[in-house]
């Protein structure tokens, strides 16, 4: 099993504490696909930029869209300065403003006045050439690799990796899947490891793993994805069917356990939005009132789609103009605009006028 795949993935559900409600009418959607001039209908991550281009990483190239028309970057075998794999894995936009490409063959750098890409690879210090994900921490970028995390100097290039040993050094596993930068501490996922926690002061790791007579630890020990709310919550997505609520009082979780009929939900990454955690899933598109905990969920089909149970949503991105993004395997990319919501709002709240999006 590719482990490279899951960290696309963050299994999210309900429990006692939530509820799922039954699946919701669509909002009104447009959808973009290969006939729209995407490249491919895989969409697993995307960005705005400050100019607002959304950019697109799929299965097949990287995707500029100016809100009409799809600008494609690909690999060229005999062209050193075009990407470094078609398969694009990570996206993120540093605080200089430029545009890093993850891919399944190493990492670039988007040159916006050139127009070509600087890769770096495991021939220039990477110790994996598989991106799992990517973040910036202090002037750093940190890489999320197969083995092990790498961190990259964003002034000379550097590269740095961490041990992947458990004894405070580095990540307890070398298989590295998420990255949450905040002010004093960075949470990574790892697959067999847990949840690490990287304190900046001491440069030390500590571990959350799984233990199986403490109905407090994590879930698990794979560990996919980590958010923060907007109430200070810490949420911690894992490959079996949970999610875990971190409570720092204890150093301890809370088990949100999925109800039967949504055991296998598969959650890509979450975003917020007027009140609601909204989460990328095999299900379709799924959203968390955040002061009640209800689940509800939107299958995402358009009528000539319905061969399909539901859209496979892979990735989330909400953009400036408060339109919420859906990247889906097989059927490409979705764009709901706050208008698109308002005639379900009644659904939401006895407030006329209340949307849950965005």
């Amino acid at each position: 099993m590719h482990h490279g795949f899951f960290v696309l993935l963050l299994i999210v559900i309900c429990s006692p504490l939530g509820t799922l409600a039954a699946p919701l009418p669509d909002p009104n959607f447009t959808t973009f696909n290969t006939q729209n001039g995407l490249s491919n209908a895989n969409v697993y991550n995307m960005v705005q930029d400050e100019q607002g281009y959304m950019w697109f990483g799929t299965e097949d190239g990287l995707n500029r869209f100016d809100g009409k028309d799809f600008t494609v970057y690909r690999y060229a075998s005999d062209d050193p300065n075009s990407l470094a794999s078609n398969n694009i894995t990570a996206l993120v936009i540093d605080s200089q403003q430029r545009i890093w490409v993850g891919t399944d063959n190493g990492l670039s750098l988007f040159n916006a006045d050139t127009q070509l890409f600087i890769n770096i690879q495991t021939k220039d210090g990477l110790t994996n050439n598989r991106i799992n994900a990517i973040t910036e921490v202090d002037g750093e970028l940190w890489v999320a690799t197969d083995d092990r995390l790498n961190t990259i100097n964003l002034d000379n290039f550097k590269i740095s990796a961490f041990s992947a040993n458990a004894d405070g050094s580095g990540t307890n596993e070398a298989w590295v899947g998420s990255i949450l930068n905040e002010p004093n501490t960075v949470w990574i996922t790892t697959w067999g490891g847990g949840l690490n926690r990287f304190d900046k002061q001491t440069r030390q790791f500590r571990y959350y793993t799984h233990h199986p007579d403490k109905a407090d630890s994590l879930s698990t020990d794979a560990a996919l994805s980590v958010f923060r709310d907007s109430f200070g919550q810490l949420w911690v997505g894992t490959f079996n069917s949970t999610l875990n609520l971190f409570n720092a009082t204890c150093d301890c979780f809370t088990r949100l356990q999925p109800a039967v009929d949504i055991e296998k939900i598969a959650i890509s990454n979450m975003i917020e939005a007027n009140g609601y955690v909204w989460m990328a899933s095999s299900a379709g598109l799924l959203q968390m009132n955040m002061r009640t905990r209800e689940f509800s969920n939107y299958k995402m089909l358009k009528q000539f789609e319905l061969g399909h149970a539901n859209r496979d949503v892979r990735t989330l991105f909400l953009s400036s103009d408060k339109t919420l993004w859906l990247g889906s395997a097989s059927l490409g990319l979705v764009a709901v605009t706050p208008d698109d919501f308002a005639f379900q709002s009644y659904f939401y709240s006895e407030k006329r006028g209340e949307y849950p999006c965005c």
